[in-house]
């Protein structure tokens, strides 16, 4: 399990926590979104989006990409300050899509975005990795993850399903309700494709996420 994947999924698993929340301009919003989901890696960023983005000292990403899951995205909003400068921004968790607090009567939630789009409130700026400044976080050791009700949930999940998405399993992954098949909990569809999984690698057929599991996936 890479530091890097692991602050990202930190950062992911913070954005998710706070699905449904409404939004209130100022307290709930898309700055307080993002500054939440830094501090869970502890790492402090400015207030507004325009503010994050002229941070000299946050790591930018090129703009062709590529965007790790848990990176900040940034886009014109409705209410930009100024050419280039973004109003609105989300985090990034991976297949197309983004965790934001998009406007008032709207709650936290899943949005599709894209790094073409170049008009609109969803015009594509940049993206920032805060994942590069994480500290504080264990790198390991990696838990038995498998199916069992109440579901198994966290981190650890989304590294897990992150890689499976990445080996083509997202299909199998995902639902109406979470298009990218990363959700955090360890139900039947994760079990599924863990065994998927382990059948293409030739390796014990359980749906148990154990050390084995954890290397053949390079986590």
């Amino acid at each position: 399990m890479t530091t890097l994947e692991q602050y990202g999924a930190a950062s992911v698993a913070k954005a998710r926590s706070e699905l449904g929340t409404p939004y209130i301009y100022g307290k709930t919003d898309c700055e307080w979104l993002t500054r939440i989901c830094a501090a869970a890696i502890n790492v402090v960023i400015p207030w507004g989006s325009s503010e994050q983005w002229l941070d000299k000292d946050l790591p930018h990403i090129a703009r062709n990409g590529p965007w790790p899951a848990g990176c900040l995205l940034y886009f014109l909003g409705s209410d930009s300050p100024g050419p280039g400068l973004p109003g609105h921004c989300g985090v990034n968790i991976g297949g197309g899509h983004m965790i934001d607090a998009p406007y008032t009567g709207v709650d936290v939630r899943i949005d599709s975005w894209s790094p073409t789009t170049t008009e609109g409130d969803l015009a594509f700026i940049g993206a920032i990795d805060i994942a590069q400044l994480g500290k504080a976080l264990p790198a390991t050791p990696e838990p038995t993850l498998y199916y069992k009700v109440p579901n198994m949930f966290g981190v650890p999940v989304i590294l897990v399903q992150n890689r499976l998405c990445a080996k083509g399993l997202r299909i199998r992954l995902a639902y109406p309700g979470c298009p990218t098949g990363v959700d955090g909990q360890f139900g039947m569809r994760t079990s599924v494709a863990v065994k998927l999984f382990q059948t293409k690698e030739k390796i014990g057929v359980d749906g148990i996420v154990g050390s084995e599991t954890w290397q053949a996936l390079g986590l």
